[in-house]
């Protein structure tokens, strides 16, 4: 906290600039920027997550650490609404570099005097003031309302005026964030990376001991075909950009992370196709489950031609493994014939040039259910699959062939078979107890199977639940993102307190006592959702979990997070304080 304002920004650009020769007059375009949104606008955000947490003086504490930091002469130099900015700058040949950062201070001399520093400042000239540090010395200068920094003196004489254009909007989306403008990259040193990739790739890819020349071929195959696919991403890049926000609008936080393209680049157009197709499972995404996943991709042709490649290198692998088995001929033939089936149906699958699938887990202290289901092709090709598996198992174990029932019942075209086992199989006194009180008397597994559908249930209502899937399975209050995985925090530790141990249930109960306490706002979840030119992946934690969040700070931090006496008195702390 001491140097919160200056070296806060040498703590960034230092270690960047420590490994690059110093720019001369050329031409450089920036490569990265890293902002921060500010004074005001982080006090905001720290604002509402102390409100959600029942924490109000949460602001209050932090300024009053700030004051105990000797920083607060320091701050009043300091214009809170506008924000911090480093930038890596890079010419076109990838051979000289310059590292500048920007703060928002009107007088830089009297904020460095105020500040608790170690050294005192010297007169470099050009009105720039170095400090001067045992490995390396930090250059300084005004710039109308700005200070810029950096460890090269001819980085702060020649910067831009206007530092918030080199943010590039980062901060007006994020509180922090990073940005990779790969485009500005020179092509030398893009060309080099790859190429470095490439060799790697080439010196590792020998036969290994015991890898017959199958395998090989389609490893190499599959490996070639990545860095093929690679280069043409690389080549289609725009930008890279992590941030993270406190969402006023939601109440909630998030981490992001961008990928853009080039305009009309291959990459983008492929990107815009994939985006266009929706799930035909969003009956699956239940509201109430403890946790969901669903995704819909339309695949290219090189998307298929790269996960065959993929699918040739298991089909290798699988047939080498049932060779080492050493199992009778005529069994070591069907095990063969089976398993070529089934990825048959995964190939012709991915000839369909989609990707199409939704679960959903429903957690409740007595009860677990899961279903799923997927677009698939041969969809009677797979069922042979199962039918014959079955008949092998009986036999050779009549016993366990006895808990499968094919064709138990069809529902709406699609023909169901049901694996149950009685709970009473299970040996462990306990596990038995505790599966026995989530499932039933038995755990039932069914697989459902349609022409170009494949589902799957287990766990208590395994059938009946699947039907509802079924039946609802196009249907969805509203449109879902083209991928996201959701967990309700609440469920699943309500869950997880029905199965612990004594000694840690109450702690469990606590916590999932305050997620309950924001209704349907108990969720983490990632998103992919598809921008212009490019993709999002969004990590969300909402409400309920800052709020659970919040408390454990609380519980940490004691009174003085809660806006208490401890609060009251840090912030009647002298200002300007140096080593307290």
């Amino acid at each position: 906290m001491k140097r919160i304002l200056l070296w806060t920004l040498v703590a960034v650009a230092v270690p960047i600039a420590s490994w690059v020769r110093p720019a001369d007059a050329k031409d450089l375009k920036q490569v990265v920027t890293v902002s921060f949104s500010g004074y005001d606008d982080l006090m905001q955000g720290v604002g509402m997550i102390g409100k959600i947490a029942g924490m109000p003086g949460l602001p209050l504490m932090l300024e009053a650490q700030v004051q105990q930091a000797g920083v607060g002469e320091a701050l009043k130099g300091l214009d809170k609404k506008l924000p911090w900015v480093v930038a890596l700058k890079i010419d076109e040949d990838g051979e000289e570099f310059a590292v500048q950062g920007f703060l928002p201070i009107r007088d830089v001399k009297s904020m460095i005097k105020a500040l608790p520093m170690p050294v005192e400042p010297e007169d470099a000239g050009d009105g720039v003031l170095e400090l001067k540090a045992p490995d390396r010395s930090i250059y300084v200068k005004q710039h109308g309302a700005w200070a810029v920094v950096s460890d090269k003196k001819a980085a702060v004489v020649d910067a831009p005026g206007d530092p918030v254009k080199a943010a590039g909007g980062i901060h007006e989306k994020y509180h922090l964030g990073a940005r990779v403008s790969v485009n500005n990259i020179p092509e030398a040193l893009r060309r080099k990376f790859l190429e470095m990739v490439a060799f790697s790739v080439q010196a590792g890819l020998q036969q290994m001991p015991g890898e017959s020349a199958e395998q090989f071929a389609a490893r190499s195959k599959m490996l070639q075909q990545a860095v093929e696919q690679m280069k043409t991403t690389v080549n289609d890049l725009d930008a890279l950009t992590l941030g993270v926000k406190l969402d006023e609008a939601t109440s909630s936080a998030y981490l992001e992370f961008t990928t853009t393209l080039l305009a009309d680049s291959a990459s983008a157009k492929k990107l815009a196709k994939a985006g266009e197709v929706r799930t035909q499972f969003a009956g699956l995404v239940a509201p109430d489950a403890a946790m969901t996943l669903h995704a819909a991709q339309q695949l290219d042709a090189a998307d298929i031609a790269q996960a065959k490649a993929n699918m040739a290198a298991l089909r290798a692998n699988a047939l080498a493994e049932i060779e080492k088995q050493g199992l009778p001929e005529d069994q070591a033939k069907l095990a063969k014939q089976l398993a070529g089936d089934m990825m048959d149906v995964v190939e012709k699958t991915l000839d369909s040039g989609k990707l199409d699938f939704a679960a959903s887990l429903k957690l409740k202290p007595k009860a677990f259910t899961l279903v799923g289901g997927m677009q698939i092709a041969e969809g009677g090709k797979l069922e042979s699959v199962i039918k014959r598996l079955v008949e092998q198992v009986g036999k050779e174990n009549p016993g366990a062939a006895s808990l499968f029932k094919l064709n138990a019942e069809e529902h709406d075209g699609v023909r169901f078979h049901v694996l149950s086992v009685p709970i009473n199989m299970i040996e462990e006194a306990d596990a038995r107890e505790k599966l026995g009180g989530l499932v039933g008397d038995k755990l039932d597994v069914v697989i459902g199977i349609g022409d170009t559908k494949l589902y799957l249930a287990m766990g208590r209502d395994a059938a009946a639940s699947l039907k509802k899937a079924i039946e609802s399975r196009g249907s969805s209050a509203k449109p879902l993102p083209p991928a996201e995985f959701s967990v309700a925090l609440a469920d699943l530790l309500q869950f997880a307190a029905s199965v612990a141990e004594d000694n840690q249930k109450q702690n469990l109960q606590m916590v999932a006592k305050i997620l309950q306490s924001s209704p349907g706002k108990d969720h983490v979840k990632i998103t992919g959702s598809p921008i212009p030119n490019g993709v999002r992946v969004r990590l969300t934690a909402e409400e309920g979990v800052l709020k659970a969040a919040g408390m454990a700070g609380m519980m940490v931090g004691g009174p003085a997070m809660m806006g208490g006496p401890a609060a009251k008195s840090k912030k009647k702390t002298p200002r300007g304080g140096d080593d307290q």
